[in-house]
């Protein structure tokens, strides 16, 4: 059964936008109904897909639940495996690029989107809204790395 979602990714656009500061006029382009139907059959035929081939994604992966998890873990307390999955999720990298990572000011390097791309610090937006937090958990699974 496909996993129903609370945003749509077109809503999960906007509400990214609005928290950027985006002029109404660029948010208002992403709804553009033709567009959206048609990523949305798209998407049906490939969930389907999915479902016929056996491929199922647990719930303990999604974004939604990731993101739930880091909400929650305690910084004053030691990081675990979990915790160490979790940031690896939501950055999108890979085991091997583990030892590279490196932290500061809630910037992230260490680790490439593209092979062979230059290795800028990009701002861990994706995780946390709130900058504080963000340095907060990347500086503990940071130290979590390195003491072990």
């Amino acid at each position: 059964m496909a996993k129903k979602y609370k945003h749509t990714p077109g809503e999960w656009l906007r509400r990214e936008l609005r928290t950027l500061n985006a002029p109404e006029k660029i948010i208002s382009a992403t709804k553009i109904p033709e567009i959206t139907k048609e990523s949305n059959k798209i998407q049906k035929e490939r969930n389907e897909q999915r479902e016929n081939e056996g491929i199922n994604f647990p719930d303990h992966f999604s974004l939604e639940s990731v993101k739930e998890r880091l909400d929650e873990y305690n910084v004053s307390n030691m990081s675990d495996k979990q915790a160490l999955a979790d940031v690896m999720i939501i950055l999108c990298i890979r085991p091997t690029e583990i030892k590279n990572l490196r932290i500061f000011n809630g910037s992230v390097t260490g680790y490439t989107k593209n092979r062979g791309a230059q290795d800028i610090p990009r701002v861990f937006r994706s995780l946390e809204k709130n900058e504080e937090r963000a340095r907060q958990l990347l500086t503990w699974i940071q130290e979590a790395i390195f003491s072990r």
